[in-house]
């Protein structure tokens, strides 16, 4: 049976984790197609990175399940997977106006505007991950890449899978500050890091 989506203690309303399983039937990842459409067009409104200012951050970690094993069997093949893993996540993070913190490796670390935003971002990539053009090879070459089925029939993984976490990091528990060189603004303390660990704990095609 594929698993459902469920929140823990209401993500709606700020508090921190969220679960989903990876499912084909993107209707199925709604439980309110109104609500998540009515959210997008809100947090579509927002005025780009200005939500780093905001006392809370909601932080998403990212990462892909046996990157290193996949790069070693097939380099190249890893490779082209990596880049589409990439333009998805930057694709969806753009349009939810989200911010990228940093990458390192297959590894993104991002901020978005709201818990909501956060959770729709991440069901957005998931489902977009399972419906890219992977190519024959990535799905029969690297581990973890083919097709998977339920016994009902149901396409519940493919391509890549991403592990990833959303968490709300309260006031005072980060710090943010700007690099000297970059100008790029980052991130550090108890609150970011525990999102790292969120993330973490999740299996690959899995939402926490």
């Amino acid at each position: 049976m594929a698993p459902s989506f469920y929140t823990k203690n209401s993500a709606v309303n700020r508090n921190q984790t969220v679960a989903y399983g990876r499912m084909s039937n993107r209707q199925s990842l709604r439980r309110s197609d109104a609500t998540l459409d009515y959210s997008r067009r809100t947090l579509m409104s927002e005025a780009g990175p200005s939500f780093l200012n905001y006392p809370d951050i909601v932080f998403v970690f990212t990462d892909i399940e046996d990157s290193v094993k996949m790069a070693n069997i097939a380099p190249q093949l890893y490779k082209h997977a990596h880049n589409i893993h990439d333009s998805v996540i930057r694709t969806q993070l753009s349009l939810m106006n989200g911010f990228e913190v940093n990458t390192q490796g297959d590894s993104f670390e991002l901020a978005l505007p709201t818990v909501e935003a956060a959770m729709v971002f991440c069901m957005d990539v998931q489902n977009e991950l399972m419906q890219a053009n992977w190519g024959d090879g990535v799905l029969r070459k690297l581990p973890l890449c083919a097709p998977i089925y339920s016994p009902q029939g149901h396409l519940q993984f493919r391509g890549v899978r991403v592990r990833m976490g959303i968490h709300l990091a309260k006031a005072g528990s980060f710090e943010k500050r700007t690099h000297t060189l970059t100008k790029h603004i980052q991130f550090e303390g108890v609150g970011y890091k525990f999102g790292l660990e969120v993330a973490d704990s999740a299996a690959g095609g899995q939402i926490v």
